[in-house]
């Protein structure tokens, strides 16, 4: 994604990016998508993006890592527990998978009464700014926005729908996701994001995963 070493350079340039992309996608797509829904399809096409790609299905998981095996090491898979990652990570503290905002300029209501941002949007590619670190949930309470959360994406891609797709949105700490989880509350992070790796044969796993329906 956008801080991989090759592309972490130009993270600032991230929004001229989405609205190029936006412009050029119009005239290929048979409905208006919202800001969200092109952000992922930005990602689904391989634009650099902050969302990192997750999977509901164990298969799928096995059937990438092994189709882009490491030169160096054995492929590997990474568990991730969203409801605990969210927990730890998100501003809003219920643990559950978080759904983007209907817009980019969506705002909920404080209990004081005027409107706010939603807090999530501080993290889409129009309004996002590496430096900040605090936003307000939507009870009113201050949480950091710098952490990734767990998203599940709108499901606007027949692929997006057979791989069982979910994804991680991150903001501006550039930390390996299993670092950004070392300072919670539990006794380890193993709780909640585990690395599995997989000494097999590649070839004759992907085989194996051909008959079982995991083709490209």
């Amino acid at each position: 994604g956008q801080y991989r070493p090759e592309y972490r350079d130009d993270v600032h340039d991230e929004e001229s990016t989405f609205l190029e992309f936006k412009q050029q996608a119009r005239g290929f797509l048979d409905r208006d998508l919202t800001d969200w829904e092109m952000y992922f399809l930005m990602q689904h096409y391989g634009v650099p993006t902050r969302l990192l790609d997750w999977t509901s299905n164990c298969l799928v998981a096995l059937y990438f890592a092994l189709l882009f095996t490491p030169k160096n090491g054995d492929p590997c898979v990474w568990m991730l527990n969203p409801f605990l990652f969210n927990e730890h990570n998100a501003p809003t503290k219920n643990p559950h998978i978080l759904v983007p905002p209907a817009s980019a300029g969506e705002t909920y209501k404080e209990s004081g009464g005027s409107d706010s941002l939603h807090w999530m949007n501080y993290l889409h590619p129009l309004l996002f700014k590496l430096d900040r670190k605090i936003a307000e949930d939507n009870a009113g309470e201050l949480g950091n926005v710098e952490r990734p959360i767990a998203i599940s994406p709108p499901l606007l891609d027949q692929r997006v729908i057979a791989q069982g797709s979910y994804f991680t949105l991150h903001g501006g700490l550039h930390s390996t996701i299993d670092e950004c989880c070392l300072d919670c509350d539990y006794s380890s992070h193993d709780n909640f994001i585990r690395k599995f790796v997989c000494s097999v044969d590649a070839e004759n796993t992907l085989r194996q995963l051909s008959c079982l329906g995991m083709t490209r």
